[in-house]
């Protein structure tokens, strides 16, 4: 197992959920983000991760309407686990008692793993600090 950083260079804007944008005079919650590519971080076999990213050609919300286009997925090595940054803070919620992390973090009650809706995947988590 490595840790990677997973690109996709991305041809067209990359739509996601909320804000308000207008499709065929429908009023619909979506939110444009342009942005040149999106990297997330993994560990895994480079080789097993290049045969799954490979096929995807969109990413995000309204793919069908051409959004999220992906020209190209590149594949390298990381420095992240994808679990916490370089300065060592969450960078998505993680239970307590898995945490290793910088303890000063914040906490709360959050879903750490799909159904994050579901009661049962809910617990106290160290989280992210939100940008306002």
């Amino acid at each position: 197992m490595e840790k990677l950083a997973i690109t996709a260079t991305l041809a067209t804007p990359f739509v996601t959920g909320g804000g308000y944008m207008t499709f065929d005079a429908v009023m619909n919650t979506y939110s444009l983000i342009c942005a040149n590519s999106i990297t997330c971080c993994d560990e895994g076999d480079r080789s097993q991760i290049e045969n799954l990213v490979t096929p995807i050609y969109f990413i995000g919300t309204r793919r069908a309407s051409g959004f999220g286009e992906v020209s190209s997925w590149e594949i390298e090595e990381g420095v992240s686990d994808g679990l916490t940054g370089s300065d060592n803070k969450p960078l998505r919620p993680i239970p307590e008692a898995a945490f290793t992390g910088d303890k000063t973090s914040l906490c709360a009650d959050a879903g750490w793993k799909p159904a994050y809706w579901h009661p049962a995947n809910r617990s106290i988590c160290y989280v992210p600090e939100l940008l306002l």
